[in-house]
């Protein structure tokens, strides 16, 4: 992600639950739920010069993030002018067997399709 009107950062995430360790065909699976914290920072339009269009604006950005993320998962610091959503979610993890690192997949309406692909049957229908 490269635009520069938009400084994105995440907190490191919590682990709420893992369940369902699974091993098939030289892969570990588990479902976990996680928690994290989204920060977004937008870079106003210098042009704006008055105080009022400079609120008006925020105001939009504030509606905006509220209505895309839900109104209690969002909060905004005027001092930093700065946006923290709230997500709270579910991945798969994977760890292949000669590679140390985990792979995550997060479930969602739209990795619906790459999870049916990539997570095999035996794994859904374990949970």
């Amino acid at each position: 992600f490269n635009n520069p009107q938009i400084i994105i950062s995440y907190e490191t995430p919590k682990i709420l639950s893992i369940k369902n360790t699974n091993e098939y065909q030289e892969k570990t699976y588990v479902l976990m739920e996680y928690e994290a914290t989204l920060m977004i920072k937008f870079v106003l339009d210098i042009a704006i010069e008055s105080k009022e269009e400079k609120e008006d604006q925020l105001n939009l950005q504030i509606n905006n993030m509220k209505e895309t993320f839900g109104e209690e998962f969002v909060k905004f610091d005027r001092e930093t002018e700065t946006f923290s959503v709230y997500e709270k979610k579910s991945a798969y993890g994977i760890l292949y067997k000669n590679d140390p690192e985990w792979n995550f997949l997060v479930i969602d309406e739209s990795s619906q399709l790459l999870i049916d692909k990539i997570i095999p049957a035996e794994i859904l229908n374990s949970k």
